[in-house]
């Protein structure tokens, strides 16, 4: 399965892009700035901003499975994790 990841980078997307990996499903990992320490190289690194509608709508077209860590293990209040959901096209909005 071909599997988006978006906020990988952050503490609970490279959880989630270590399990997918693990379990052999093609990962890409969406983040804002390359990560550091870096992921493995099998996992595809895709810098977008995920508050640019068009940049992530061209980033995660052609998976079947997008996840969104965004604001996941934050305690600093944004708006990012909502607007980004509100970004995606309605049949993965609906799908998730």
């Amino acid at each position: 399965m071909r599997v988006a990841v978006l906020g990988a980078a952050g503490q609970l997307g490279r959880e989630v892009v270590r399990a997918l990996s693990g379990r052999g499903d093609s990962v890409c990992a969406v983040v804002r700035r390359p990560p550091a320490p870096a992921f493995d190289s099998a996992v595809d690194v895709r810098i977008a901003d995920a508050r640019d509608k068009t940049q992530l709508r061209a980033t995660i077209a052609g998976f079947d499975v997008l996840v969104n860590t965004i604001g996941g293990g934050t305690l600093r209040k944004n708006d990012v994790a909502s607007s980004t959901t509100e970004s995606l096209p309605l049949p993965l909005k609906t799908n998730t």
